[in-house]
């Protein structure tokens, strides 16, 4: 039994100098936080993609995180010899992803955060949301001032179809979730979540409004 778990040991020890002979993480360069709804097809997509420099055979790593929103994601790491190849899988990446209707989501991050690797920070997987409630802190991080603008403007255009008629309510509805992540479950209830009548509309715009009213009482 001892002999077994030094032999496991020894094999780990390897694995991890073979990984840091081949990529050991330094710096972040660029990181942006994606997110996809769409109510109807039951989807609720995130997709994290960073594009880390450091040292060894292959210094630069295109990092991933995706999955349902709630849920564990999913992990990758690509790696490369030189930056110019690495930025173009970034770029390619987030272009396909835009494509697709994943919509780009503005974090508030803490200024180390900033060039920490994302799988180092500790406090974005301690997070437990309830399912179909708004909140701040979502799984991609702490929502910023101007992604909480982009939210209300989205409302502010679905006001305006609700006195008129219920064009796009659905697309509109999906739109607004893309930029403000929500942790749905394993189901997404169309008629509590789209966003077609006044009730509806008012309980979110309430609850952006204070979170700004809040935010520009600690600013100010």
């Amino acid at each position: 039994m001892v002999h077994t778990i030094e032999k496991q040991r020894k094999e780990n020890d390897t694995l991890l100098q073979f990984h840091n002979s081949l990529f050991n993480p330094e710096s972040v360069e660029q990181r942006v936080f994606l997110n996809f709804v769409s109510l109807q097809s039951n989807a609720n997509k995130f997709y994290i993609i960073e594009f880390q420099e450091g040292s060894g055979t292959q210094p630069f790593c295109i990092y991933t995180e995706y999955g349902r929103m709630g849920r564990t994601p999913r992990q990758e790491s690509r790696y490369f010899s030189s930056r110019e190849t690495a930025n173009q899988f970034f770029h390619s990446l987030l272009s396909s992803k835009k494509a697709k209707g994943y919509e780009l989501v503005a974090i508030e991050e803490d200024f180390d955060d900033l060039f920490t690797p994302r799988i180092n920070q500790i406090h974005n997987r301690s997070l437990r949301i309830e399912p179909n409630s708004l909140s701040l802190h979502t799984q991609l991080g702490e929502l910023s001032e101007i992604q909480l603008h982009r939210g209300l403007q989205i409302l502010e255009e679905i006001e305006e179809r609700l006195m008129k008629d219920s064009s796009d309510l659905l697309y509109l509805s999906n739109k607004f979730y893309s930029l403000i992540p929500i942790v749905f479950g394993n189901k997404i209830n169309m008629n509590d979540s789209v966003l077609d009548t006044h009730e509806k509309l008012y309980q979110r715009k309430e609850w952006l409004l204070n979170n700004l009213n809040a935010l520009d009482n600690i600013s100010g």
